[in-house]
Formats: C-alpha cells, sequence, structure tokens
C-alpha cells in the first residue's frame, strides 16, 4: 500500500483485508410542539481501518514523519493506494483520497522491530 502527498511517498505492508466502515447520519430535531422529526441523510462518511505491518524503525520513522510532518495528522488529505487486487473503497487496485482520521499515534514494539499501527482514515472523494 502506497501513501502519497505530492512528491512524498511511504510505501508499507498492510495486514488484509482492510475495513472499510460507513457511518450513517441523521439529524434529529424537535418540534415546537414537543414532536420528534428525523431527516435521514444516507450513508455520507466512509471510515477505512487499516493494519499495517512495519517491520522495522526506519520504516515507521518514515511512517511517521509522513503523518506527523507532510500531512499534519488529519489536516492534509493523501492518496492511499492498495495493492493490485485490493479493494479500501474505490474498487480493486483503485486510489482513494483521504485524511488520517485519528490524531493519536501510539507506537508499539510487539516484537524485536514489529510495529503493527492500526490507522484510520476517513475517505473523502465518496
Amino acid at each position: 500500500m502506497t501513501f502519497t502527498w505530492g512528491e512524498t511517498s511511504v510505501v508499507v505492508d498492510v495486514q488484509y483485508p482492510a475495513i472499510v466502515a460507513p457511518v450513517h447520519f441523521q439529524t434529529r430535531g424537535e418540534t415546537q410542539g414537543g414532536g420528534a422529526k428525523v431527516y435521514d441523510y444516507g450513508v455520507n462518511v466512509y471510515h477505512i481501518i487499516i493494519e499495517l505491518r512495519v517491520k522495522t524503525a526506519a520504516k515507521i520513522a518514515e511512517l511517521r514523519s509522513f503523518f506527523m510532518s507532510t500531512t499534519t495528522f488529519s489536516k492534509e488529505t493523501f492518496t492511499i493506494t492498495p495493492d493490485p487486487g485490493h479493494d479500501i473503497g474505490a474498487g480493486a487496485g483503485a486510489a482513494i483520497t483521504a485524511r488520517l482520521w485519528d490524531d493519536d499515534w501510539e507506537e508499539k514494539m510487539v516484537n524485536w522491530q514489529k510495529f503493527p499501527p492500526t490507522l484510520r482514515f476517513r475517505k473523502e472523494n465518496a
């Protein structure tokens, strides 16, 4: 999987399948007489949850720099291109525009030089 913003790209291994989670929105209101009104807007936001397989401290540093310095966590959108044949919400192998949805960054080394961060992204071109 490749994360790209401008001329900067980071390639990482991914634990497929990625989770594509639609988020459903409704607007609820109360009328003057005390009744409830519900406006159903349907599904309009998709979150993509991806478990990365980062195998070296250098790669986790590169990924950390990409999200903290280049895209400034959730401030900038970027392109996620899955490996061929994998779908992350736009069809097999198709890229999406997304932003990092969690502003938390937590690193855990589960085995020597093994960092499996799980990141949540919001798909921007629904």
